[in-house]
């Protein structure tokens, strides 16, 4: 089954917030980092499970990057790296998902 329009379109607005609302200027978690990567590659992947769940992740780093504070204990990304992914994955969200990879012959 591939990726949701529902699902690429709650992402795309998330992407939106996370550029424009969340502050980004104090440190950003390296997990929204692996996050949006992982959005990416699912989506790339056309794994729609993968792509719940990065989802899911990058949702959950809402409440401290929202509020421009970050955890003593995260690991910290760069935000120029955050901004190029989440760019290129709004550019491969804008056009039509990928079909699912076929699964592997054994």
């Amino acid at each position: 089954m591939p990726i949701s329009t529902e699902q690429r379109d709650k992402v795309s607005k998330l992407l939106v917030t996370i550029r424009t609302t969340w502050n980004l200027d104090n440190g950003v978690d390296a997990r929204l980092l692996h996050a949006l990567l992982g959005l990416e590659n699912a989506w790339s992947a056309g794994d729609p499970e993968a792509f719940a769940k990065a989802h899911r992740l990058a949702a959950l780093t809402e409440p401290t990057l929202a509020q421009g504070e970050m955890p003593a204990e995260s690991e910290s990304a760069g935000k120029e790296e955050v901004l190029i992914v989440l760019a290129r994955l709004e550019e491969a969200l804008a056009s039509p998902p990928p079909p699912p990879n076929p699964p592997e012959s054994p």
